[in-house]
């Protein structure tokens, strides 16, 4: 099947029922409905239902009716299911990130220092090796916290700007296909002037990237985001009261 087909198959299952499963098995371990097996009217055979209180519903978990989400939705507006289901979403949220650190210690990346092809920028490094799949890879941008943080301190300002390799699949590839087409997506200039201000830039420019790639649409071009091949750190002095006294002459 091909890869433009298997990723709509998968995305519509996704969007039609994880958000009702998650209702419906918060219900039945509730206790609040059961999963039986029942004769619907003059129908021969048992089917699937869902019982709530003295109703029944026909379920089939790939089709699941209006009906019976509309009264999963009423049955799971409660204060004790959004608890729920928020503390299920840290969990996994932890769980993920504990599992990105874990990979990103087993398989270090490599980090190389090269020559910036920026004017405005003396200084770079590259990260390679990345093995993540999707934009995973951003996420060894924060481990170089403590390589930027050492300039910063003997500096009275650093400005940055990160480059990412973005690796993609067309619709004619396989999943197993390597990448054919490689786009650059780069970040918005950041200008820190001490380190808790680096650690949120650092965060902050993954995220920024991730929107570029969405804003750019690249799917529509039938490309589909395979992995971070490369990215690039360029940085330089920032000297924050030579910006303020040039702003001050121009707007006088």
């Amino acid at each position: 099947m091909p890869r433009k087909a298997k990723q709509n198959n998968a995305k519509t299952k996704h969007n039609s029922t994880t958000s009702v499963e998650a209702k419906l098995k918060y219900a039945v371990d509730n206790g609040d409905a059961q999963i039986e097996q029942k004769t619907i009217g003059r129908r021969k055979g048992l089917r699937t239902v869902i019982t709530i209180g003295d109703k029944s519903y026909q379920y089939n978990p790939n089709k699941i009716t209006k009906v019976l989400t509309t009264k999963l939705n009423k049955l799971t507006k409660t204060n004790q299911f959004e608890a729920t289901h928020e503390i299920k979403r840290v969990y996994q949220d932890i769980r993920l990130k504990k599992a990105l650190k874990s990979y990103a210690v087993k398989h270090k990346a490599e980090t190389t220092d090269v020559e910036s092809n920026f004017n405005l920028y003396a200084n770079a490094f590259t990260i390679t090796n990345i093995h993540l799949k999707a934009l995973r890879g951003l996420s060894y941008l924060k481990y170089q916290y403590d390589k930027l943080s050492e300039y910063l301190r003997t500096n009275p300002g650093m400005k940055i700007l990160v480059v990412a390799a973005v690796n993609f699949l067309t619709d004619e590839d396989a999943d197993g296909d390597e990448p054919s087409v490689t786009h650059d997506v780069k970040s918005r200039r950041y200008e820190v002037t001490n380190t808790t201000e680096l650690q949120d830039v650092m965060n902050d420019m993954a995220t920024y990237i991730v929107t570029q790639v969405e804003s750019k649409q690249f799917h529509t071009s039938g490309l589909h985001v395979h992995s971070v091949d490369k990215l690039t750190v360029h940085y330089d002095r920032y000297n924050p009261t030579r910006a303020v006294l040039t702003l001050s002459y121009q707007i006088g």
